[in-house]
C-alpha cells in the first residue's frame, strides 16, 4: 500500500511519499488536491493508495507571508531612479 502524508512545514504544507517530499503548497487544500491527483494516477494501475492529513494548527500565522511575491510584483515594488541620477553619485 502506498501512503501520501500531508504535513505542515515552514511556510506551508507539503506532500510526503515515503522519504520523498513534493514542492511546498500555500495551503492545506492545495496540498490535498496535489496528493489526490498523485493518488488517482497510482490507483489507475491497480495499486492501493491512502492519503493521511495532519491536522491544521489553528494558532499558526498566515502561510502566505513566507512565500516570495511573483517576479512581476517584486519588480513593481522596486524603486527605480533615472540613469542620470545614478551616474552623478
Amino acid at each position: 500500500m502506498h501512503v501520501f502524508k500531508i504535513v505542515r512545514e515552514h511556510g506551508g504544507w507539503s506532500v510526503q511519499f515515503g522519504r520523498a517530499v513534493s514542492a511546498p503548497c500555500k495551503s492545506q487544500a492545495a496540498a490535498l488536491a496535489q496528493a489526490q491527483h498523485m493518488a488517482d494516477a497510482i490507483r489507475r494501475h491497480g495499486e492501493a493508495v491512502t492519503v493521511i492529513v495532519e491536522p491544521a494548527n489553528e494558532s499558526a500565522a498566515d502561510d502566505t507571508k513566507y512565500f516570495l511575491p511573483s517576479p512581476r510584483a517584486a519588480a513593481a515594488a522596486r524603486i527605480r531612479a533615472p540613469k542620470r541620477l545614478l551616474r552623478t553619485k
